[in-house]
């Protein structure tokens, strides 16, 4: 058998919202409660959220990223072919081997 919880239940406690005034009734571990915001007065709820563009920052990043885009478009236009090395039966077979070993 479960060993019975030390905290104690409160049935009905009010929770208060600081930011509407709202106040709900629910079952808690504490006698009362108080909050900042809740469903009922925050902005992404209620259609009343704005973006803040603080310090232009949202135009830094673009362009940081177009900078970023621009370098590594002037990398890949400088790379030169890849010159691969040959296998040892390709180098004994080509001409200039023979010609230097001869």
């Amino acid at each position: 058998m479960a060993k019975p919880t030390k905290t104690k239940y409160y049935d009905n406690v009010v929770v208060v919202c600081n930011n509407g005034g709202f106040e709900y009734v629910l079952g808690l571990t504490l006698p009362r409660l108080t909050i900042d915001v809740c469903g009922r007065s925050h902005p992404f709820y209620t259609g009343k959220e704005s973006l803040v563009d603080t310090a232009g920052r949202v135009q830094k990043f673009e362009e940081r990223l177009k900078k970023a885009q621009d370098q590594n478009h002037k990398l890949q236009k400088t790379k030169k072919a890849r010159k691969f090395k040959l296998t040892l039966a390709e180098l004994n077979q080509s001409e200039e081997f023979k010609e230097k070993s001869g």
